[in-house]
């Protein structure tokens, strides 16, 4: 009786524990949920039933970002151009660049991006669909809806590395599925359990990649592929370095999720530096990464 009396008072500590902690948690808003809200700069996007969010569009603002002012103009497409007015053409040439904030150019000018370096390298008409905080999924539904704006797509360029993997597994945003090769979006449902502020959290301190999340990814990029190649375009992955070189599991993801589909990887060691005060590439670090690009997209 005394060791049930004992592991009785231990269970409602544990339990007792875990309310407070979830209730502090709620309280401070922490950890941050990866919606609207916790992913993408407030003021610069807005809510988006298919992606979750997207750039405000038309619209301009000037941000700090890096620690020197930005200027941001994007058109109505919720896409980031050049300067307030430019419009895109859908019977030029394009290449559309699908991913997340380093498409997007966080914290460089237009001309110091990867879009504006391109389109200065090529020639040609390269528009952005990357927006802040985006995973695998939302990007291909951003590319999957801008795809029949353009009838001249020449190339699908697709940012990807290990932790999109991760983002496909959040809960807080739209869900995406495949029903053959159709793409389905679902409102987002977390659940009781995922909603949890402790799991959160656990979940945000030792990520876990399960079987269903990567496989989900595989389907992804295997569909960007097929998107890209039925407009006759080619359909390029970009997998840049970490600063620090990849783990021996990163690599093997890699492998599984691009080399081993046969999909078209350029794997550029672009010396990643980041911007003052901030985790994104600066401007050195882009222009290297944007050479690696035009390089693969140049040769026969």
């Amino acid at each position: 009786m005394r060791g049930l009396a004992f592991a009785c008072r231990v269970a409602l500590a544990i339990a007792f524990g875990l309310v407070v902690s979830e209730g502090t948690l709620r309280a401070l808003g922490a950890p941050k949920k990866h919606d609207f809200r916790g992913s993408c700069d407030n003021e610069m996007g807005e809510p988006d039933p298919r992606t979750g969010w997207v750039w405000r569009g038309p619209y301009t603002r000037t941000v700090v970002q890096g620690g020197r002012p930005i200027d941001f103009a994007f058109d109505e497409e919720h896409d980031r151009v050049r300067m307030p007015g430019d419009t895109e053409d859908p019977e030029r040439p394009t290449i559309l660049l699908v991913g997340e904030s380093i498409m997007a150019g966080h914290g460089l000018t237009w001309d110091e991006s990867l879009p504006g370096r391109m389109t200065a390298a090529l020639g040609v008409q390269v528009v952005t669909l990357g927006v802040d905080g985006y995973g695998s999924d939302q990007a291909f539904v951003r590319l999957f809806d801008a795809l029949p704006r353009f009838s001249r797509v020449t190339a699908v360029v697709t940012m990807f590395f290990p932790a999109l993997v991760d983002r496909v597994g959040w809960v807080d945003r739209p869900r995406l599925a495949f029903e053959g090769e159709q793409p389905v979006v679902s409102p987002p449902r977390p659940g009781f359990w995922r909603d949890l502020r402790v799991v959160r959290l656990a979940t945000d301190l030792v990520p876990y990649r399960d079987e269903a999340t990567v496989a989900l990814t595989g389907e992804i990029l295997r569909q960007t592929a097929r998107l890209a190649r039925a407009r006759g375009a080619r359909a390029l992955f970009v997998t840049p370095r970490p600063a620090s070189g990849r783990s021996r599991g990163d690599s093997a993801l890699l492998d599984e999720l691009l080399v081993r589909q046969g999909l078209e990887v350029v794997d550029p060691d672009w010396r990643y530096e980041t911007l003052p005060g901030d985790i994104h590439p600066n401007a050195a670090a882009t222009r290297r990464l944007a050479d690696a690009i035009v390089e693969a997209l140049t040769r026969p």
